[in-house]
């Protein structure tokens, strides 16, 4: 069934509203699963061995996602020319070739 614009935009806030509660019960789960060994276990059985599985859990409770690990930056130097001098020391204002500005005039009366 394809969504006509009008019940889409009806419908927009409340999927944006479901994904951001699934996000923060997401975020809510591996940290308490973190800090819970049995909570741990319980999302998968091999949990609390001696190996390190390198599940979600263990990576989030070290502070380490799989999106910003696998971007590696490079560090370059930035060599900057040297500072643009102004082309003159001082303004040179002209004087308004009109007393008043133009929008201002002698009063009416």
């Amino acid at each position: 069934m394809i969504l006509s614009s009008q019940r889409f935009k009806a419908f927009a806030p409340l999927l944006r509203r479901l994904v951001a509660l699934g996000s923060v019960a997401l975020v809510l789960m591996m940290g308490a699963s973190v800090v819970l060994p049995a909570l741990h276990h319980w999302l998968h059985g091999d949990a609390g061995e001696e190996t390190s599985d390198q599940c979600a859990v263990e990576m989030f409770g070290m502070g380490i996602t799989t999106a910003s690990s696998s971007l590696a930056l490079e560090r370059q130097t930035i060599t900057w020319p040297a500072p643009v001098q102004p082309a003159q020391e001082a303004l040179f204002l002209a004087t308004p070739r009109f007393l008043r500005q133009p929008e201002r005039g002698p009063p009416l009366s």
